[in-house]
């Protein structure tokens, strides 16, 4: 099993296109079961996360929860907010967009790839 995390504050109207983009793990190796868990600063809806795993969007425009008390954690048991199983080769693609013109949220973020068979 591998478990990346991230956080990020995201500046006025940034669009990241692929967080994972340069990891070793942006492709997977194995048959894998992908899970997305991801929280926020800032009490507004305009964080949007973006999962495609290979060629299936997995999920898109997710706002995720606000962790208010401990800013930039993720909490497995209230943030997750996908999952997909790819295949080796599929490319794991997480897009954050920040649509407010002006708050910069910090955007904490958790993968876990856990290999299948």
């Amino acid at each position: 099993m591998a478990i990346i995390r991230l956080q990020r504050t995201l500046q006025a109207s940034e669009n990241v296109t692929n967080i994972l983009s340069g990891s070793k793990f942006e492709f997977l190796a194995r048959p894998s079961a992908v899970s997305v868990y991801a929280s926020q600063s800032l009490a507004i809806d305009d964080v949007e996360i973006d999962f495609t795993l290979g060629n299936v969007v997995v999920f898109e425009d997710v706002s995720p929860n606000v962790q208010s008390v401990s800013p930039g954690n993720v909490n497995r048991r209230e943030d997750m907010i996908g999952a997909g199983v790819g295949e080796p080769g599929d490319r794991i693609q997480i897009r954050l967009t920040n649509t407010d013109a002006v708050a910069t949220p910090l955007v904490g973020l958790l993968v876990e790839i856990n290999e299948l068979g």
